[in-house]
């Protein structure tokens, strides 16, 4: 029997799930084992999947660990009477995703299309299943992105639609990737205002271990209304690893 994730908070949330589907004409065939950690409002976990030789692992391990941030970024923290996704969509859910890569001559350089669904098993524990088609052609020896700003905003009664664009830097070069979600849900509740999703990735180990490739991955997100102030923390209760990593500049610290 499915369980229903209401309004009441966890301390922490389980996710596994299963990944599969097709990139550049080859079969992706994978897992993840994550959380959410409500204490220090850190997501994470471990994308696994069958290795392929043929496709890049900095791109894919971009594509995996979006599929699954999107939907674990549902439970974190939200400031000045913004409210984040989960308290207002409930579960089960599910997540569209559209990726479109150009590079600076405006040439579409790659197409993702995600689709992710989450189901609580128990309370506690949630079932994320993801599927990952399109391609990609993009540049090699990407550097990641430290962090975006996401806009949902309401986009009918049972629909939050985010968008967002980031420039992505190779050692040579740059390309952008513009994102749309559209999550759709069940509950009757809507969001209290447009609101600005600050997403920021901690960190990103990419690996080879028994012919599965890994992505092990870190990363935290707060949400604020789309005006007024949104640059700091409201109080002393945020964790330091969450004032620091957030509002200070990779590089920067």
């Amino acid at each position: 029997m499915s369980h229903t994730l209401e309004r009441e908070e966890q301390d922490s949330i389980v996710v596994e799930g299963s990944l599969d589907g097709m990139l550049n004409g080859l079969p992706l065939r994978g897992g993840f084992h994550g959380f959410f950690d409500a204490p220090t409002n850190i997501l994470g976990g471990l994308v696994f999947m069958e290795d392929i030789p043929e496709l890049e692992s900095a791109l894919l391990a971009s594509s995996c660990t979006s599929a699954y941030s999107s939907v674990c970024c549902v439970f974190s923290r939200a400031t000045n009477g913004a409210a984040n996704l989960i308290s207002i969509m409930g579960a089960p859910f599910d997540v569209d995703i559209e990726y479109h890569m150009v590079d600076t001559m405006g040439a579409l350089v790659g197409r993702v299309h995600q689709t992710s669904e989450l189901s609580m098993a128990a309370p506690g524990r949630g079932d994320i299943r993801v599927t990952i088609k399109g391609w990609l052609d993009g540049p090699k020896d990407i550097h990641w992105s430290p962090g975006y700003p996401i806009y949902p905003r309401q986009d009918g009664p049972d629909v939050i639609e985010g968008v967002y664009g980031q420039t992505i830097f190779t050692g040579s070069d740059h390309f952008y990737a513009l994102c749309r979600r559209r999550y759709r849900y069940l509950s009757p509740r809507m969001l209290p205002c447009d609101e600005v999703w600050h997403y920021k990735l901690l960190k990103l180990d990419i690996g080879i271990e028994g012919g599965l490739r890994k992505f092990d991955f870190r990363s935290t997100a707060y949400y604020s209304p789309a005006e007024g102030s949104h640059g700091e923390f409201p109080d002393e209760e945020y964790s330091e690893v969450l004032r620091r990593d957030i509002l200070v500049p990779a590089g920067n610290a």
